[in-house]
């Protein structure tokens, strides 16, 4: 089934984007293939198949074969072609030929036709070979000389000036060399910013662990603060309930092995 809409969307897209040529070769590897023109279509024109057949591909997609408007798209390109030789070759319609595909046979449509591969006849329009750069005119051309201002090396005048050269080379290199600027003098800091420098700490600060009941450091500390209700000995209130716990278990165990 032709669409006429789509004929007339072809046929203008064709006549301004130009993206094939009639050669009227049928060599399958060198002609247009339909897909190829599909994608470029859609595109070029996406407004007019989103409007008409409310498609659109893929964010980040090209159209596929497997496009709903694609068997429209397909049906429609020969008789498109046809008007696009008609106008770019301003002959009468009638004398165009029917364009046809190549038909790869190994493979076939839903409907168990041959799939069509390529445009016979077609080919798709090559850039144009860049340009070759050719040498500015103003460079052929011989530039005159002033024999005034630069002398030929061949005369007698630059015969001296060689050894002008020579003699301005050595007086260079004879020259003794430059004295070094001096290094300005090193001021010394203030003696209090010298100190507060001194006294940053550097690295990490350690932690200062402190004495639950006397509050000072831990460290090479003996707490003379003991609970009242703790033995001579030293053995706390936690460690009897400790041991008593342990010996109920024991002896609980013991029942149970006796009941056995």
């Amino acid at each position: 089934m032709i669409d006429d809409r789509v004929v007339d969307c072809l046929t203008e897209w064709l006549v301004k984007a130009q993206p094939i040529v009639w050669t009227g070769r049928s060599s399958t590897a060198r002609n247009a293939r339909p897909l190829a023109l599909f994608q470029a279509c859609v595109e070029d024109t996406v407004l007019f198949w989103f409007d008409v057949f409310r498609y659109a591909p893929e964010r980040g997609k090209r159209a596929g074969s497997k496009a709903p408007v694609y068997p429209l798209f397909r049906s429609a390109l020969p008789v498109a072609l046809r008007r696009f030789r008609s106008i770019t070759e301003r002959v009468p319609l009638d004398e165009i030929p029917v364009v046809s595909y190549s038909q790869r046979r190994a493979e076939t449509t839903r409907d168990g036709a041959a799939s069509n591969r390529a445009l016979v006849g077609f080919e798709t329009r090559q850039p144009p070979p860049h340009p070759q750069i050719l040498p500015s005119p103003c460079l052929q051309e011989e530039v005159a000389i002033d024999a005034d201002v630069c002398p030929p090396h061949e005369s007698e005048e630059a015969d001296g000036l060689e050894a002008l050269y020579y003699a301005a080379l050595s007086a260079v290199l004879d020259a003794p060399p430059a004295p070094a600027p001096e290094a300005p003098p090193v001021q010394e800091a203030p003696a209090m910013a010298q100190e507060a420098v001194e006294a940053v700490p550097t690295g990490k600060k350690k932690r200062v662990y402190l004495c639950k009941r006397c509050k000072v450091p831990k460290k090479g500390h003996t707490c003379v603060c003991a609970s009242s209700d703790a033995p001579e000995t030293g053995v706390t209130g936690a460690t009897r309930k400790r041991k008593a716990a342990a010996s109920d278990r024991a002896s609980a165990k013991r029942r149970r092995v006796a009941a056995a």
